[in-house]
């Protein structure tokens, strides 16, 4: 495979990761150029994590936003657990 269309076209799904936001703001300005493909989604973990994610049926696009350092270690932890 040699592009992101052969993964889509192959029934693969695109996962897009931003762990650099500090702020809500500057992770909706990660998220600008995916707002065609969903609903923007807002959430919260038990622990503490923030996001906001856009999903469709291919490609979900996710961007963590808070405390650098605190929230990069939650990040890893759920995505371990994912």
């Amino acid at each position: 495979m040699k592009t992101l269309n052969d993964v889509l076209e192959s029934g693969g799904k695109i996962q897009i990761y931003y762990f650099e936001p500090t702020t809500k703001e500057e992770a909706m300005q990660k998220l600008k150029p995916f707002m065609d493909l969903g609903e923007l989604d807002e959430k919260e973990s038990d622990q503490g994590t923030k996001w906001l994610a856009i999903e469709s049926d291919k490609v979900v696009v996710t961007a963590f936003y808070g405390d650098k350092e605190e929230r990069l270690e939650r990040a890893k932890e759920e995505l371990q657990h994912a």
